[in-house]
C-alpha cells in the first residue's frame, strides 16, 4: 500500500524470495533472543510490549510521511490493517509466552506451522490473487510433518 506494486518479473520474484528468507533469519534470530529475555529477565507480556512498542517505532519513523496519504487514499483498508496488526500483536505474545514455557527448538517449529494457516486463508480469501496449487499443499504437508517429526521425537 504504501511502496508501489512490484512487477512479477523474475527480479522482482528473486527480491521476493530474499525478502523471504531475511523474515526467516530475523524472526528465528528473535526466537532465541525472545528466549533469552523471558528466562533470564522479564516477564512475555512486557517482552512482547516493548518489541511491538519498538517495532512500531521504527515502522513510524520508516513510513511517517505516507501514512496520512496512504489512510486518505482508502479508507476501506484500514480495517485489514488493523486485523493484521491484532494478528501480528497476537502472534509476538504468544510466541513469548510459549517461549517462557518451553524449548526454543520446540517452540520455534510449532510456531513455523503458520504456513498451514496462510495456506488455508489464502485459498479462502485470496482466490482472485493467488492460486493455492498441489504443490503448494504438498510443500506445506511437508513443512507440517517435519514439525510433527521435531515435537514428537523429542
Amino acid at each position: 500500500m504504501l511502496l508501489p506494486k512490484l512487477r512479477m518479473d523474475g527480479q522482482s520474484k528473486a527480491l521476493g524470495f530474499a525478502m523471504a528468507l531475511g523474515a526467516g533469519c530475523c524472526y528465528g534470530a528473535t526466537n532465541v533472543i525472545g528466549k533469552w529475555v523471558v528466562d533470564e529477565y522479564s516477564h512475555p507480556l512486557l517482552v512482547s510490549a516493548f518489541a511491538l512498542l519498538f517495532g512500531m517505532v521504527i515502522m513510524l519513523t520508516l513510513t511517517h510521511t505516507d501514512v496520512p496519504k496512504a489512510l486518505g487514499r482508502s479508507r476501506r483498508s484500514l480495517l485489514p490493517i488493523v486485523m493484521a496488526g491484532a494478528c501480528s500483536g497476537g502472534g509476538v505474545t504468544l510466541t513469548y509466552f510459549a517461549l517462557s514455557r518451553t524449548e526454543v527448538v520446540i517452540a520455534a517449529p510449532i510456531i513455523a506451522s503458520a504456513p498451514l494457516v496462510t495456506l488455508l486463508l489464502a485459498h479462502l480469501a485470496l482466490r482472485g490473487l493467488e492460486r493455492v496449487t498441489w504443490q503448494l499443499v504438498l510443500g506445506t504437508l511437508m513443512i507440517v510433518g517435519g514439525i510433527i517429526l521435531i515435537v514428537f521425537g523429542r
